[in-house]
């Protein structure tokens, strides 16, 4: 199954769905936000054709040609089997109400302890609160390799690999990463799982934190090093296995590299950029990998 578009209002969607079927193209939508829609033709042979009768469609969605094969389409949806048809609508309105507004388990307990964390470390600004959980208390000392500056890790404090990414400093910080950690994160837990989410985290969190840690040393924290993995991993999925159905827009990823960029210019202020950047890479390169074992 593959995607050949999007569309504009549920539907507009819906009668181009019936105009595919009438030309005999088995085809599939699913909601991609609040009112846009993904297209889906489930055989390669017909990919072709049903892109350029979408852009036709795009262009003049109320040539006769399309009202008339969309009513031909509904009349055979309304011929099968009245049953099946029903099991059908309420499987798909159950998946697209789940991709549009509900959270996961895991992906809404990492949410409920960044809003915790934050509360009591009275919005960052608690140092003997935060000091539990940055990944040390100390400032690398110069001249001494950062492996061996690690002193708290060293003697058994694992859990500081992985606890910046809930510490955030300002109520902007955490607002930010908890809007896209509740998009990317629940699509993700939704298409993979609750336990391949929390391995994601815990993966993607070691080598950014320890990253960001060689760079500037152990005040920084929160999850967007996190987030921009499930945006990097995201984004090679819904370009080389489309058919796992994870979509992010072209614009989305656009604006969040040129966030990016736009912290290692100062612009943005004191960021931790290398926690950006490593998880980034490391979503892309985990998304990418996975997607070839299909070929």
């Amino acid at each position: 199954m593959r995607m050949i578009g999007t569309l504009a209002g549920k539907l507009n969607t819906e009668r181009f769905s019936l105009f595919l079927l009438s030309r005999g193209i088995t085809n599939e939508w699913d909601a991609a936000d609040a009112d846009s829609y993904i297209v889906w033709v489930h055989s390669e042979d017909q990919l072709s054709e049903a892109k350029s009768l979408l852009d036709r469609f795009i262009n003049n969605s109320q040539d006769p040609v399309f009202l008339e094969g969309a009513a031909t389409g509904a009349q055979q949806k309304r011929n099968e089997d009245r049953v099946t048809r029903r099991v059908k609508r309420t499987e798909s309105f159950r998946r697209r109400h789940a991709l549009v507004s509900s959270a996961g388990h895991v992906t809404l307990t990492i949410i409920i302890l960044c809003v915790f964390v934050f509360m009591l470390s009275d919005m960052g600004k608690k140092t003997a609160f935060l000091n539990q959980l940055l990944i040390s208390a100390y400032v690398p000392i110069p001249g001494i390799h950062w492996w061996n500056s690690l002193i708290e890790i060293r003697n058994g404090q694992l859990w500081r690999l992985v606890t910046p990414i809930f510490v955030h400093f300002s109520v902007l910080h955490i607002i930010f990463n908890m809007l896209w950690l509740f998009d990317l994160g629940s699509m993700l837990e939704r298409k993979k799982g609750s336990t391949f989410l929390v391995l994601f985290i815990i993966a993607v969190a070691i080598p950014s934190n320890l990253a960001q840690y060689v760079f500037s040393g152990p005040m920084f924290g929160g999850m967007s090093g996190v987030v921009y993995a499930m945006l990097g991993y995201i984004w090679m999925k819904s370009r080389f296995a489309p058919e796992e159905k994870m979509f992010l827009h072209p614009t989305t990823v656009t604006m969040m590299l040129a966030f990016l960029a736009l912290g290692f210019f100062g612009v943005m202020g004191n960021m931790a950029n290398m926690v950006h950047t490593v998880g980034l890479l490391t979503g892309v390169a985990w998304g990418y990998l996975s997607s070839l074992r299909k070929y």
